[in-house]
């Protein structure tokens, strides 16, 4: 496996990988943050119980609740069950968008990654 520098790790592009957490850590998923993410939380990443969520959905209203109005205001609404238009989660490699989140169930060893992307001219 390829080492990562700090300048992947601070802008994010080593990130994306969709290799699963290991270490015995079967029973937790990792969420992993983004540039602007990153910022907002001040965490790299996040791991948490794997049983403490069915979707996709309730990770993310888990992570409202946790990081505020300002996670919210930029990642989910809440009330469409969806992601915002400039936020992604990138599943196991595998992109999620809009109210797809819906219907992604959360299992052991998950990486989801996190991110907003810049919109504009």
């Amino acid at each position: 496996m390829m080492r990562r520098t700090e300048e992947d790790l601070m802008t994010g592009s080593a990130h994306t990988d969709a290799t699963p957490p290991s270490g015995g850590e079967e029973d937790v998923i990792v969420i992993r943050y983004l540039a602007t993410l990153r910022d907002l939380t001040r965490k790299i990443e996040d791991r948490l119980p794997a049983g403490m969520f069915r979707s996709l959905v309730d990770v993310l209203e888990f992570l409202c609740d946790k990081y505020g109005e300002e996670f919210e205001r930029r990642v989910f609404e809440r009330k469409k069950r969806a992601l915002r238009g400039s936020a992604v989660a990138i599943v196991n490699g595998r992109v999620v968008r809009g109210r797809d989140v819906t219907k992604l169930v959360i299992s052991s060893g998950m990486l989801i990654v996190l991110g907003i992307f810049a919109l504009g001219g």
